[in-house]
Parts: C-alpha cells; structure tokens; sequence
C-alpha cells in the first residue's frame, strides 16, 4: 500500500471518528434546555424541603422548651413565670436589640428558663434551643429575632407575662380578655383550672400573636404560609398550626385561658382576613 493510501485511509478514520464524537450546535443547546428544565423542575422541591427541614427543626425545639416549662412549673408550684417582658425574657440569650432585652452589658437580663438546660441564666453564648433556623426577622428586628430579643419564640401573654396585658379597647372580646388577666393576677399566675390544655397554646414561633389578634397587620411569615406558625401547647405537643385572625378560640387552638372566658369569647370574637 502506498503512502498515499495509507494517508487517505487515516484522514478518514479520523472524519468518522470526528463525526461520531463531535456535538452539533443543535445538540448542544437541546442538553442545555434539558438541564434548565430539569433545575426548574428540581430548584422548588428542593427549597420546599430545605423549608421543611427548618420548620421540622423549630418544632424540635418547641418540644424540648415545653417539656422544660412543665419542669420549671412543677419547681414553682404550679405558678406561672410572671413580670415585665417575660413573655420575651424567660429564656435565651442576652438580646442585642435593646436594653431592656440584654443589650447592655453593665445591665444584664437574667432569663430564668435558662438554668433547666444547663445554660447559664445570663449568657451570650449560642442557646440554640432559643434559635430557629427560620427566623430571618421582620420589620420588628434585624437580622433576627433570636439575636434581637435573644430568642425566636414568643410565649402566650395571658400564662407567660406581664402582670397586666394591655388590651385594645376596640378588641370584640377585650372583656373577656381583661377578665383572664384580672385572674390570672390575682391567683399569681397558678396553672390550674386552664381548661382544655391540649389546645391551650402556651409558645411558638415569633409571629405566631400578631397572625391571631385582629387589628395586628405584622405579618411575620417565616415558613411560606400566610396565618401558619409552630405551636407549643400545654400538654406537650407541637403542632404546625394555621391561625385565624381574630379567633382566639376554636376547635383545633385556644389562646384565651380558662374554659368559661373561651367560651364567652367565641360568641364574640371575628373573623378576619389573614394578611
């Protein structure tokens, strides 16, 4: 065979095996479409499941804190942890925000929840228990409320408080309202005759108040879903609850403590769009 030849033949062989391997335009932009397609597919079910994980985390959490209030409450005979701004200062880690919450260190908050998880009572370490990874803040704090208050979770006013809670006076059931704060007052805050504590909601996320009182319009929407927060309720167990403005009471939660005061309330109470 001469050179020739045997040139021609490698020419060829390299033509196939060029033809064979090589992409054409064409091609190429039908892998890429196919790649968008698959990503556009996938990137939704992947946020939703890393939004999942953070809300499965922040129950987690709520488990742990209302299995330590039933400690806390058995240590004090049943009472209730009353005083200025303990709905926000009952546990967690020193508040960056304001000074009322810790942000001055000369002038420390002490957070009695804290000792029954082996945290110190005044303390700026990390207190994850009080964190939840959804918590991005609001237009209340930035960038979170586990750093601006020193914790995500907000408790029930009415059971973990002030002494006396403010009511607006245009409130439907602002007399039943006043009426619980009145005993809950006078009796020093003891957790009994609460009625039904299996939906007697005693913590949860941040903005789970402000998607219930009526005349609120803080939305505080931390995993995708308008008027839906963690719950913690007395008996222990954790729900992911959607709340409806205005209700205080209804099948599935109760905010307002003591049975008869529910019940008033419910002939009372409206319903309102969430926001």
């Amino acid at each position: 065979m001469s050179c020739a030849q045997t040139s021609q033949i490698h020419s060829a062989s390299q033509r196939a095996r060029s033809s064979t391997h090589a992409f054409t335009l064409i091609e190429l932009l039908i892998v890429i479409a196919i790649i968008a397609l698959l990503i556009a597919i996938l990137l939704p079910s992947l946020s939703a499941a890393r939004s999942l994980s953070r809300r499965t985390a922040c129950q987690s959490n709520l488990r742990q804190l209302a299995v330590t209030w039933q400690s806390y409450f058995d240590d004090h005979d049943g009472k209730f942890l009353k005083g200025t701004n303990q709905n926000i200062n009952y546990g967690g880690r020193q508040g960056l925000g304001e000074i009322r919450f810790g942000a001055d260190p000369d002038n420390p908050v002490r957070k009695p929840l804290n000792r029954y998880l082996q945290l110190e009572e005044i303390t700026t370490a990390a207190a994850e228990v009080f964190q939840c990874p959804s918590d991005d803040g609001s237009t209340l704090a930035q960038p979170s409320h586990f750093l601006h208050y020193g914790t995500s979770y907000l408790t029930n006013i009415f059971v973990i408080g002030p002494n006396q809670v403010s009511i607006n006076p245009f409130d439907p059931c602002g007399q039943w309202l006043f009426e619980a704060s009145q005993r809950l007052k006078m009796n020093h805050g003891v957790s009994s005759g609460l009625g039904d504590t299996s939906r007697l909601i005693l913590m949860g996320d941040w903005g789970w108040s402000n998607w219930l009182r009526p005349f609120d319009n803080v939305a505080i929407d931390w995993h995708d879903r308008s008027c839906s927060s963690n719950l913690a309720f007395f008996d222990g167990h954790i729900e992911f609850q959607t709340l409806r403005k205005g209700l205080y009471t209804t099948e599935e939660y109760v905010w307002l403590p003591f049975d008869d005061l529910a019940r008033n309330c419910v002939s009372s109470q409206v319903e309102q769009d969430c926001p």
